[in-house]
């Protein structure tokens, strides 16, 4: 997949003529956005675009509805900050990097104080590393050709949270079991129910390490029918108790963070 980054998309904006600037040479609104419906039209599809901010994750979703593009079909999005006020309220809710920024301001006290107390300043640039990256509808791109698999990852990506299981699957595509499964041993690296399992996991590991959320909460956010059937196939996929992931993950971090500082 193609893919073009905010500093790419600057740089392309500096280069545009004097006519599209203000008196004070700022890009005008107007042309920046018709720049952007060019650009994205020349690209080759499917195309991939991260934005430093949620804002103009925005903007690139409306050049994409003018243009004709479809998201995240053509063109995925993926953006910095996680307001949810933003990302939430779209059409196609946008993906984005979840900042820490309370452990920005912790580091940047931290260092202040020691500047303070005539310490010196660091020699190299300090990095606080993101909390998560918070996946949406922006950038569930399913890159592949064979319409029954698509249609059935599209609706696995789309319902992993509800109960599920694979008798829904089969009844949305309208083909046997047997015929589903087949494909997607040609065209996918995953059984349908593989997938679906994987895409839940991965969603009750991103619950574990970012939020204090209840067993029966997480399970329900998870499209596990309930917390017996939700611990007993936890412990079968990761060889230890949900508590146990939590406290592990979370020292992890810790840990590196106390590293890098």
């Amino acid at each position: 997949m193609k893919s073009i980054v905010g500093r790419y998309l600057i740089e392309e904006l500096a280069q545009m003529s004097a006519g599209d600037r203000s008196e004070g040479g700022a890009v005008l609104p107007r042309s920046r956005h018709q720049w952007m419906v060019s650009r994205l039209t020349q690209l080759p599809k499917p195309v991939a675009i991260f934005t430093a901010r949620d804002t103009d994750g925005v903007e690139i979703f409306e050049a994409c509805d003018r243009a004709g593009l479809q998201v995240p079909d053509e063109v995925s999005v993926l953006s910095v900050d996680n307001q949810e006020a933003i990302c939430e309220c779209l059409r196609c809710p946008l993906s984005s990097i979840e900042v820490d920024w309370e452990l920005v301001g912790y580091k940047g006290a931290e260092l202040l104080h020691q500047l303070i107390n005539g310490g010196e300043s660091p020699r190299q640039t300090l990095y606080v590393p993101p909390s998560s990256i918070v996946e949406r509808e922006g950038t569930n791109f399913l890159a592949v050709q064979e319409p029954n698999v698509f249609a059935a990852l599209e609706f696995i990506h789309r319902h992993f949270h509800e109960p599920i299981q694979m008798c829904d699957i089969i009844s949305h595509i309208g083909v046997s079991r047997r015929s589903l499964e087949k494909a997607f041993r040609v065209h996918s690296r995953r059984a349908p129910i593989e997938e679906l399992r994987r895409i839940r996991f991965e969603r009750v590991k991103t619950l574990l390490q970012t939020t204090d959320d209840s067993v029966a909460n997480i399970a329900n956010q998870s499209g596990f029918q309930s917390d017996h059937t939700f611990c007993r196939a936890f412990k079968r996929e990761f060889m230890m108790r949900l508590s146990e992931f939590r406290i592990e993950t979370r020292s992890a971090v810790s840990d590196c963070n106390t590293r890098e500082s």
